[in-house]
């Protein structure tokens, strides 16, 4: 392997040195076993460009066996510092999160009445560590070679220099939030969406309730569809208060003796809330669809404004999309009720 100023040296053009000077270690010596490096900074400009800089391998080497070297309670009480350091609300209300997390941690062999529970949760997280260290390595390079491009760098640059890749992809030419946002829109779609997908996030959390009723949600989407689509027509074509109470009239026992569930939750019929949203001058919001959507997360046990139509409609995707992976999506054809019966 090359030594650490074969590795370390930059070039630019055509075997060129660079004119900027290099980036060494902030800290001189090494960092005690027990503590890692500050999390706000790490590297700072060398007050000489003849000073060697720190190669980038026995750095990354360092951090990683000096985050391996504490628990993972350890780790927490050290980012708690630095959230306390900050002073923002945001941060002590997130660093009081973790420290109950660290309270739990350090009890739960005696609150588990377990010996070894501890162990092997620590055990865990660095096997998972070690699994996505280099996922979210690769991904961090990547978004700080954005930032280089738009951002100031800890090297002095020639004025300007960012400006012509800002105006390029479309940025402000000095430093503003439309830039910052970009560099979140990097961090989203290489960090924070991969995560959701992996950990499979759903509408309300992974065990989210809406997600676990997909399949009474769609059964019963299918079936109020068509009651609503009635219900619009007769509107429609007299629209007035009388014209509702003729709907509701017409479908107060649309249910009944039919679905225990619907009798025994006491939601035969048409919910009246619905049945006013009809004369809503919001084309979508008084639409058959919409109101199939709401009344279906009604007739699944909540309530008729806990789940906005966006959520109660992916919730159905979902589990349309995992019947048709698991290969019964012939069981996905519409099943349509008679609404001329009652």
């Amino acid at each position: 392997m090359a030594n650490a100023d074969e590795m370390s040296t930059r070039k630019s053009g055509k075997g060129r040195a660079s004119k900027f000077p290099k980036l060494e270690w902030c800290h001189e010596g090494q960092w005690p076993k027990w503590r890692q490096p500050p999390l706000d900074a790490i590297w700072q400009e060398p007050k000489s460009a003849a000073k060697s800089s720190a190669c980038y391998f026995d750095l990354l080497h360092n951090c990683v066996q000096n985050i391996f070297q504490l628990t993972p309670t350890e780790r927490l009480r050290q980012l708690i510092e630095y959230l306390e350091k900050r002073k923002t609300k945001r941060d002590k209300k997130l660093a009081k999160r973790l420290k109950a997390v660290v309270k739990a941690l350090e009890n739960i062999d005696e609150d588990w009445q377990a010996d070894g529970t501890a162990a092997d949760i620590a055990y865990y997280v660095d096997l998972y560590i070690e699994m996505m260290l280099p996922r979210y390595l690769n991904a961090m390079l990547h978004q700080l070679n954005v930032e280089g491009l738009f951002m100031s760098t800890p090297v002095k640059e020639v004025p300007g220099l960012k400006e012509p890749m800002r105006v390029a992809a479309g940025l402000p030419k000095k430093m503003s939030k439309a830039i910052d946002a970009l560099i979140m829109q990097v961090h989203e779609s290489l960090i924070a969406v991969p995560r959701k997908e992996r950990n499979q996030i759903t509408p309300g959390g992974k065990t989210s309730k809406l997600a676990a009723k997909g399949n009474e949600l769609w059964h019963w989407y299918e079936n109020l569809h068509p009651i609503w689509k009635d219900a619009k027509a007769i509107y429609k074509k007299n629209p007035s208060v009388a014209t509702k109470d003729v709907i509701a009239e017409k479908y107060k026992s649309i249910f009944s003796g039919e679905n225990s569930k619907a009798v025994y939750r006491n939601r035969d019929g048409l919910p009246p809330e619905l049945v006013k949203q009809l004369t809503s001058l919001d084309h979508y919001e008084s639409s058959p669809e919409y109101l199939a959507y709401r009344h279906a997360a009604f007739m699944c046990g909540f309530g008729i404004s806990d789940y906005s139509v966006k959520q109660i409609k992916r919730a159905v995707a979902d589990f349309k999309s995992r019947v048709k992976a698991s290969g019964f999506g012939d069981i996905l054809q519409k099943r349509s009720r008679d609404v001329g019966k009652k």
